[in-house]
């Protein structure tokens, strides 16, 4: 077996999470946005309030409403657009975004959350040709450069991902958001100090945010650091109990760390079941994990049963399938896994 190819599947799942993070940076930094927009107009107060409170459909009548008594509002269409994309409606947003520039083409607003919805589409050079826009239109819009960092970062422009991410820091010095995705950029480049720098200060700025802690918690795992990832890791549990990936993530620390006084097969059993529980089984590496906990406690018999259970659920690759089928045969030897010390 070779443990530098088990471990790819590791780093691709985490790095994936990552990816979670960064559109979530990007949410919550266009609902900054939004209201900042909200903050230089009057009126529209019900719509507004009912968007703050994010009770999307009740802001999205508001803001029809709005538009019914004057199609020509596209602030209003703006605010619609918003609501749409929360609830997951990113054509429709994309309609009212077009429906606001085509009132407004000076609306940097309008293109910049249009951009963000390209993005959410994958229509990546669209995305930044409308962020591109924006900031022409207003370059004092921190918002607009984390949108435009996310789409870069899509593309793999890192460099380019966080030299924005840097230019929204300038602009509002308490943007978390954007904190952690430049975060994010640095893991993807194994800056782990300086992204564990990052990410503390997005943290500070935002301590409610559970995915930032995981996502340092990783970081902390990459520099040996167990002892603040497992602390990372139950905040980001203890912030967000409905979410599996701090629960796989601290389990898979807890089965296969190679420093002995870190493993703990029991709690990672524990961990793992919940994470398959709130990932509805269906995901591959949370059935792994709890094969990989298993096989910490000495259960070798649950330990093969999950694993290959882990290696015919539907969203296994065929390069995961690979690896995983590597693991099983450890399993079948009576080993456990671990991770190799870098």
């Amino acid at each position: 077996m070779n443990p530098k190819n088990v471990k790819i599947l590791v780093v691709a799942f985490v790095l994936a999470a990552l990816i979670v993070l960064a559109v979530v940076a990007a949410l919550i930094a266009g609902a900054v946005m939004w209201f900042n927009y909200q903050a230089a107009h009057d009126g529209h107060a019900a719509a507004d309030a009912f968007y703050e409170q994010k009770e999307w459909d009740k802001a999205i009548d508001g803001y029809t409403e709005i538009i019914r008594r004057n199609p020509k509002d596209a602030r209003a269409h703006v605010g619609r657009g918003c609501a749409l994309e929360w609830k997951g409606q990113t054509d429709l947003a994309i309609s009212n975004y077009n429906e606001a520039i085509q009132l407004d083409p000076g609306n940097s607003y309008a293109y910049g959350n249009r951009g963000h919805a390209y993005t959410a589409k994958g229509e990546l050079d669209r995305a930044i040709r409308d962020e591109d826009q924006a900031i022409r239109l207003d370059p004092q819009v921190a918002a607009n450069y984390v949108f435009r960092a996310f789409a870069y970062s899509r593309q793999g422009e890192l460099d380019k991902a966080a030299s924005d991410y840097g230019e929204a820091i300038r602009l509002e010095p308490a943007n978390g958001p954007a904190y952690a995705g430049r975060g994010y950029m640095f893991s993807l480049q194994r800056e782990w100090a300086k992204a564990i720098d990052d990410y503390s200060e997005a943290i500070r700025i935002n301590p409610e945010d559970a995915s930032t802690f995981v996502a340092r918690a990783y970081a902390y795992v990459q520099q040996d650091d167990c002892e603040k990832a497992i602390s990372d890791y139950r905040v980001a549990i203890r912030l967000n109990p409905g979410s599996p990936q701090p629960c796989n993530d601290l389990a898979w620390l807890l089965a296969t760390s190679s420093v002995i006084t870190v493993r703990d097969g029991k709690e990672a059993v524990v961990l793992a079941k919940k994470a398959c529980e709130l990932d509805a089984w269906k995901h591959s590496a949370s059935i792994d994990t709890l094969a990989a906990a298993f096989a910490e406690t000495g259960d070798f018999t649950e330990a093969i049963k999950y694993q290959k259970q882990a290696l015919s659920v539907p969203d296994a690759t065929d390069k995961y399938r690979a690896e995983g089928q590597q693991r099983l045969i450890l399993y079948e030897q009576g080993k456990p896994y671990r991770e190799t010390p870098k």
